[in-house]
């Protein structure tokens, strides 16, 4: 009896019309999360996909790690498949319950018929038949309510599977299936969330991160480098730019003066930058990590005036999270323990004493119309350094050159 692991899909069913496109890509994003490994079965089974090592010989808690962190998957079923004699379903049924026995504590158990080829056997009465030899070969006690274990076995076009053990997905929705976005990736804490909540929704992520050398250190860098490396466990490769700000913004900046608008006027020409780095990619929205009035930058009017710079929409999925809430996300995705980690970032390095928490359009459009916004735009288009990270590579321990 081989392994094999059932894949159940989270927002895919709804998708009616559609849903042939979803499968593809959610198959898709299974090989390439497996491309390091070797090839694997994958067949759709009646709205759920059956995976198999095949001749790759995976490991099966391998592919469970990895199908876990695919988004699209809703749960995952790990068991054997059978012909859909009772007799196989009910040898197999006894031998998963006695493997469950050996390794964990159980007393009580339930038993579960699912799917739509319940032609083959009545439902209940199946049920009960496992039920009844599973309880005489481990001494368990039924309870359909709140059970230790559950044992399911799902009938479809005509296969049997048994399984026992249920992994919980991310959800979502599948790589690429939503378009192309430009994550703002800072060294802290809130940026690599976002950048994985849009990820969640389909969107295929790249991340521009701007930095201030050199006034900031090279381990600055390589702590970004890192936080784009750890996102590459929900999108298996993720292509970055590294964008100098020191010269080509800040320097004219601090000369013009105005410096309560400093904030504001470096985010709208990291938003210009972004949006020019992002066209040759055909991206379709910036994202950031802004949560509302979390500081002065954030707040609805500066929320605003920040928008007014950008030529694509501007993505803010964690605008009504508290900080505690996306330390936990950040914490379940595991890029907390790098964003806490020491690191100079450009916006507080070089941030004024007191920040305006309400920047008017006329302010901004008085300072910026003695700037040469088009020219310092360019300057810092052009100073960009591409890199690439993908997740089967080492963590980097230098910065990209």
């Amino acid at each position: 009896m081989p392994d094999v692991i059932v894949v159940h899909f989270d927002e895919l069913a709804l998708k009616q019309g559609r849903r042939p496109y979803y499968e593809r890509n959610l198959v898709y994003a299974v090989q390439t999360a497996m491309r390091d490994l070797g090839p694997v079965q994958i067949n759709a089974v009646h709205g759920r996909f059956v995976v198999a090592p095949g001749r790759s010989n995976i490991p099966v808690d391998v592919l469970v790690e990895r199908l876990s962190r695919i988004f699209g998957v809703h749960h995952l079923l790990v068991g054997v498949e059978v012909a859909t004699e009772t007799l196989l379903i009910v040898n197999a049924a006894v031998a998963l319950a006695l493997r469950a026995k050996s390794s964990h504590s159980i007393s009580t158990f339930r038993v579960r018929v699912r799917g739509n080829d319940r032609r083959v056997h009545r439902t209940r009465s199946l049920e009960v038949e496992v039920g009844s030899v599973i309880a005489v070969a481990t001494g368990w006690a039924v309870d359909l309510d709140a059970p230790d274990y559950t044992l399911i076995i799902e009938l479809a076009a005509g296969r049997a599977f048994v399984l026992s053990q249920r992994i919980e997905g991310p959800g979502g929705l599948p790589y690429g299936t939503s378009g192309f976005g430009v994550a703002l990736l800072s060294g802290g804490i809130d940026s690599p969330v976002a950048a994985w909540m849009m990820m969640s929704r389909g969107m295929r992520v790249g991340v521009v991160h701007f930095h201030a050398r050199p006034y900031t250190t090279e381990e600055a860098l390589t702590k970004v480098y890192r936080l784009a490396h750890g996102l590459t466990r929900w999108q298996p490769t993720i292509l970055g730019l590294m964008v100098p700000l020191a010269d080509s913004v800040h320097r004219v900046l601090v000369e013009h003066g105005s410096a309560p608008l400093r904030t504001i006027l470096t985010r709208r020409f990291m938003m210009r930058i972004a949006c020019a780095l992002g066209a040759p990619h055909k991206a379709q929205a910036l994202i950031t990590g802004d949560a509302l009035a979390q500081v002065s930058s954030q707040t609805v009017t500066n929320l605003a005036a920040t928008d007014g710079a950008s030529a694509l929409p501007i993505l803010r999925p964690l605008v009504g999270m508290g900080k505690a809430e996306i330390i936990r996300r950040a914490r379940q995705i595991g890029t907390l323990a790098i964003s806490e980690e020491e690191g100079d970032d450009c916006c507080s390095l070089l941030a004024p004493r007191n920040p305006t928490a309400a920047a008017t359009l006329a302010e901004i459009a008085a300072c910026e119309s003695a700037l040469p916004v088009a020219e310092m735009t360019q300057q810092a288009v052009e100073s960009s350094i591409p890199f690439r990270v993908r997740f089967e590579d080492p963590s980097p321990t230098k910065p990209p050159k």
